[in-house]
C-alpha cells in the first residue's frame, strides 16, 4: 500500500516573492504527492483558473474541501441554518467538484452542524449519502470541531447508523472536545478507524488543539507522551486500509499558523527568542511528513 502525503494549503505561503505555482512545485520536490484545499482555497467562484494551471503543471494530485454551511470558518459568520440548507449547499459544492478542469482525488467535506439534534444529524446523512451516491462521487465527512461529527460518542451512534458513512479522522478535535484521549481499544474509536478514509494527522492535547511546536526541546515530554498515541491509532489506520487491499492511504500532516493562534509568535533559537518565521511552518510539516511515512510503512 502507498502512503501519500497531503501538505493542506491551510498556512502555505504564497505572496511576491513565490508564486503559487512556485510553492506547489517546492512542494513536489520536497515529497508531497498533493495538496488539500477548499474551493475557496483555489479561488471559487471568482476563477480557479490559477489554481487549476498550478496544480496541472506541478504534477501533483488534490484533495477538495467542501462545507455544508460556516465555509472556511470564517470568523463570527456562523448561523443557525437548517438541515435542508446544509444539504442544498453540499450539494451544490459537489457538483462544483465534479465539474472542475482537474478532479479531485477524494473530497473532504465539513458536514453539517453542531448545534443538529440526533434526528436531525441522521437526516442530514442520509441525505448527503444520497447525493454522493447519485454524483459518484467518494466522500469522507471530517471530525471537527462545530460539525455533526465533532465528538466521538455522536460518531459511533451515527456511524452504526450509516454503515456507507466514510470519515476522515482528526482526532486533535476529539481530544480537546472530549478533554481525553480514547482508549484506542474503545468501541468508538474501533469503529472509527474501520471507517476511516483519509487522515488529517495534527497532534493536539486535552487542553490544546495543537502542540504549538512538536518539535520544541521544551515540549519533548508532553509531545512524546501524546504522539505515542496519536502514532497508535494512525497506525491502526494504516492496518485497517491495507486489510481491505487498499491501494493507497491518505495523510494531510496539519499545522495551524501564527495567524490562526495555532503556532506560538516566537520560538527559542540560540538561547534566546524569535518571532517565529513564516518557514517554521514548512519545517514542522516537512518533518512530520518523513516520519509519517516512516512510521506509516513499517519502517520504525
Amino acid at each position: 500500500m502507498q502512503i501519500q502525503m497531503f501538505r493542506s494549503l491551510w498556512g502555505l505561503r504564497v505572496d511576491g516573492s513565490a508564486t503559487l505555482a512556485d510553492r506547489l512545485a517546492e512542494l513536489r520536490r520536497d515529497g508531497f504527492d498533493g495538496v488539500e484545499a477548499s474551493l475557496a482555497d483555489i479561488g471559487f467562484p471568482s476563477s480557479t483558473s490559477t489554481f487549476m494551471d498550478a496544480i496541472a503543471a506541478s504534477g501533483l494530485a488534490w484533495i477538495c474541501g467542501v462545507y455544508s454551511g460556516w465555509d472556511d470558518y470564517a470568523p463570527d459568520q456562523w448561523k443557525r441554518q437548517t438541515v435542508a440548507q446544509h444539504l442544498a449547499q453540499y450539494r451544490k459544492q459537489l457538483e462544483i467538484t465534479t465539474q472542475l478542469p482537474t478532479r479531485p482525488i477524494h473530497i473532504n467535506s465539513h458536514s453539517g452542524s453542531d448545534h443538529f439534534s440526533d434526528e436531525e444529524a441522521e437526516e442530514f446523512f442520509a441525505g448527503a449519502l444520497a447525493i454522493e451516491a447519485e454524483l459518484n462521487v467518494t466522500v469522507s465527512h471530517e471530525t471537527h470541531r462545530g460539525r455533526i461529527l465533532s465528538s466521538p460518542f455522536r460518531t459511533e451512534r451515527l456511524l452504526r447508523a450509516f454503515p456507507g458513512l466514510l470519515i476522515t479522522l482528526d482526532l486533535s478535535h476529539w481530544t480537546l472536545v472530549s478533554e481525553r484521549t480514547i482508549p484506542i481499544d474503545d468501541p468508538c474509536l474501533r469503529l472509527a478507524i474501520e471507517r476511516t478514509r483519509h487522515v488529517h494527522a495534527r497532534v493536539g492535547t486535552p487542553q490544546h488543539a495543537q502542540l504549538s511546536d512538536p518539535h520544541a526541546k521544551d515540549q519533548e515530554a508532553e509531545a512524546a507522551a501524546v504522539t505515542r498515541y496519536y502514532d497508535a491509532v494512525w497506525k491502526a489506520c494504516a492496518e485497517q486500509r491495507r486489510s481491505r487491499s487498499a491501494a493507497v492511504m491518505t495523510v494531510t500532516p496539519e499545522y495551524g499558523p501564527v495567524a490562526d493562534g495555532y503556532m506560538p509568535p516566537a520560538i527559542k533559537s540560540g538561547g534566546g527568542w524569535i518571532s517565529t518565521p513564516d518557514s517554521h511552518i514548512d519545517v514542522v510539516i516537512s518533518g512530520e511528513r518523513d516520519r509519517l511515512v516512516r512510521l506509516l510503512s513499517n519502517q520504525e
